[in-house]
């Protein structure tokens, strides 16, 4: 959740920085047309960067001293699938609270994180491994940081925190957020407008659909974040954007802040040519079967889609995303760029005896890329029996009741007692997007995969359910009618 500014500039200039780098680009900025002082996008708790908020998975922004938010069509989706019934489908249809007190409250998931503070945590953590060589127990030794650190920042009532790493270790920044409990959903386009033009138009510039959709943040009358209740008042955020009535012009500077996923900029050729040549296609051929199976569903009974719609957006969002990495990768030198990079660096290395360690470094790294790559059939197929939504919930419970009897503090992330609110909110409400053929065929498709890996390669517990069971199909039969994981009691349970 680090907050990153992307700025599209009038000569061509693009990247994406942290805000307190942003003073140093001052003067390009003015040059290309910035009105703002530059120095102002350093300050998180200042305007405008104190109006933007986090969703767990997507960015928003304040619009209104009363809490009003907007955000992409595409991050509430998933809300207004779960809130449709056959009566109310407010996905397809759109939603407008005819008043304040009819807004709908996105469920127990939803979040919205407002950023508070962002301190320094490089030199700390550090300084706590600066004895530590071995590989794994320096891993274990920034895991404890992690889970202390967090769990200091968290004391603070109605606060989230998290330890986020940049560029590979070089620094890691504290972010402590004001973590909002009651989202509501105040208006949102019908979905062939909030989508429309599908996934084609989908990671495209200009945009041709109405992707927005409008929430508000609630709390407590004391101010303070609360759970869902009809007492809770309005949030009001020290910042919100101005939205223009006016508007923008060919020209105009165009500014985005927010919180976007990770960047692989500085992975080696290795890495990428992996990356091009191996995963990516496996993504997209999964995703392909994936979309099928899922069409398959709706085709044998139309009220799947209400249940589906979720699953199949995130489907198409993914595999645009993919496409357009693979369709850039062809149509560009990187990879010859990246090759060429490394040998400039290797022939810098060995200039100069000192600079040894740098290449045992480069030699290091270029050993767990292959050891990766030697592994990915084992994980890919895996991953892909992961997507059985059932055994993903089994082998949660499983991990959680491992866990559970270790102290709080020495437990695997996302196992703590302060993850627990939210796995148990998923948990229930996995059923508004629960469709048992579907996910029948999904198990079964996670099974044969994992089955046909090499013997080399070989899960083996996997590989003896499915003889004991007599058949992949057998299994997929005998696992659905045992399992009480299908219903909202057997999970809470």
């Amino acid at each position: 959740m680090s907050l990153l500014l992307s700025l599209s500039l009038a000569f061509g200039a693009e990247g994406m920085w942290l805000p307190e780098q942003a003073p140093a680009l001052g003067d390009a900025m003015r040059a290309d047309g910035l009105q703002l002082d530059p120095a102002t996008l350093s300050q998180l708790d200042g305007a405008p960067l104190g109006a933007i908020v986090s969703l767990g998975f997507c960015s928003a922004s304040f619009v209104s001293p009363t809490g009003l938010v907007v955000t992409n069509h595409h991050c509430a989706e998933g809300w207004l699938a779960n809130l449709s019934t056959g009566e109310r489908d407010h996905l397809n249809l759109g939603f407008t609270a005819p008043s304040r007190g009819e807004e709908l409250w996105a469920g127990p998931s939803a979040r919205m994180y407002v950023i508070e503070a962002v301190t320094d945590q490089t030199t700390a953590l550090q300084t706590r491994l600066k004895d530590l060589t071995d590989g794994a127990e320096r891993q274990k030794a920034i895991d404890a940081f992690r889970s202390e650190t967090v769990a200091a920042c968290e004391k603070q009532a109605g606060r989230r925190c998290r330890l986020a790493e940049f560029d590979g270790g070089r620094a890691y920044r504290l972010y402590q957020t004001l973590e909002i409990r009651d989202v509501r959903i105040v208006q949102a386009p019908p979905a062939n407008i909030g989508f429309f033009g599908g996934d084609a138009d989908n990671f495209e510039w200009p945009r041709h659909d109405g992707d927005y959709t409008f929430l508000r943040a609630y709390v407590g009358k004391n101010g303070k974040p609360a759970d869902h209740s009809s007492k809770n008042v309005p949030y009001t955020p020290r910042h919100h954007l101005p939205v223009s009535q006016a508007g923008v012009a060919p020209g105009d500077y165009v500014m985005v802040a927010g919180f976007p996923g990770s960047t692989d900029r500085h992975a080696l050729a290795a890495d990428l040519a992996q990356r091009a040549t191996v995963s990516l296609p496996d993504d997209l051929a999964s995703a392909a079967a994936m979309e099928a199976r899922l069409a398959a569903a709706i085709a044998a009974d139309p009220a799947a889609e209400k249940y589906l719609a979720s699953t199949r957006f995130g489907l198409e969002n993914g595999r645009k995303y993919d496409e357009g990495i693979r369709d850039n990768l062809a149509a560009s030198p990187i990879l010859t760029r990246k090759q060429e990079e490394e040998a400039k660096v290797e022939a810098w290395i060995a200039a100069d005896p000192s600079r040894a360690s740098y290449g045992e470094s480069l030699a290091a790294l270029r050993a767990l890329i292959a050891k990766d790559a030697a592994r990915y059939a084992q994980d890919s197929a895996v991953g892909e029996l992961f997507s059985c939504t059932l055994l993903d919930v089994a082998h949660t419970a499983v991990r959680w009741h491992t866990e559970r009897a270790k102290p709080d503090l020495a437990r695997e992330a996302g196992t703590q007692d302060r993850d627990r609110p939210r796995l148990v909110a998923g948990m229930l409400e996995l059923q508004e997007g629960y469709w048992a053929p579907f996910e029948r065929a999904q198990c079964k498709a996670g099974l044969e995969a994992v089955v046909a890996l090499p013997e080399a390669h070989a899960v083996q517990p996997v590989v003896d359910a499915v003889r004991a069971a007599g058949s992949i199909d057998a299994l997929v039969e005998r696992l659905f009618a045992a399992t009480t994981l299908a219903t909202v009691e057997g999970r809470k349970g």
